[in-house]
């Protein structure tokens, strides 16, 4: 189930026109806490405002909230489209508020505060991995499936505790991106997205067929 796709171009108005938080609010169908309503109030003007930067069409597709099904995993931000030969490719991209973590000695996590979290580039693979393998439209489609991770008040001199070797396999498969790199996201999102697609994406990854 997807809570919110609409173009390009109609995202970028739902944040000018402050309404965006709402619109995806009332098609989850679901509560929603305060924290998680500031999460989008936050985090999709940041990654509006990144990918402006991008000569990207307002005809490509955007999804938030993407249920992968049978899964309770929840997709933060898609853009789909295709590249300038015509191969569609799908873009998944987490988004995070933190402002700093620390690493620990696990592969695949970090500490925010005094909590443990899934490390954001893990989380980005782990969906866009399992997106790919079991979407029977994708795999049929041969769709290539691009995984980042946006943390957008991210601090710069607390880099290297995200950017930790340990975390080199993760971060090798969905690159992070964090708040002096608008323009490095927005040059990333470019090499895969050029123009809308031939086909709805978005409409044939929500509704094709989950393979075992």
């Amino acid at each position: 189930m997807i809570a919110y796709n609409e173009s390009l171009e109609s995202f970028y108005q739902h944040v000018r026109a402050g309404v965006i938080e709402n619109k995806v609010v009332e098609r989850l169908g679901i509560s929603i806490g305060e924290s998680e309503r500031r999460a989008f109030r936050n985090s999709l003007p940041a990654i509006a405002n990144a990918l402006q930067n991008a000569p990207l069409p307002g005809d490509v597709e955007v999804a938030l909230e993407y249920r992968i099904p049978l899964t309770n995993k929840r997709v933060d931000f898609l853009l789909a489209g295709a590249d300038s030969e015509g191969k569609d490719h799908l873009v998944v991209c987490e988004l995070k508020q933190w402002e700093e973590v620390e690493h620990t000695d696990m592969s695949d996590i970090v500490l925010v505060g005094n909590q443990e979290h899934v490390h954001p580039s893990w989380q980005a693979y782990t969906y866009g991995s399992t997106i790919s393998n079991f979407n029977e439209f994708i795999e049929i489609n041969k769709i290539e499936v691009n995984m980042c991770t946006f943390l957008h008040n991210y601090q710069r001199r607390v880099a290297k505790e995200l950017l930790n070797p340990i975390y080199l396999e993760g971060i090798s498969k969905a690159e992070p991106f964090i708040s002096d790199q608008y323009l490095d996201l927005a040059r990333f999102v470019s090499k895969y997205i050029k123009t809308k697609s031939k086909t709805n994406l978005m409409y044939e990854i929500d509704k094709g067929r989950i393979r075992p």
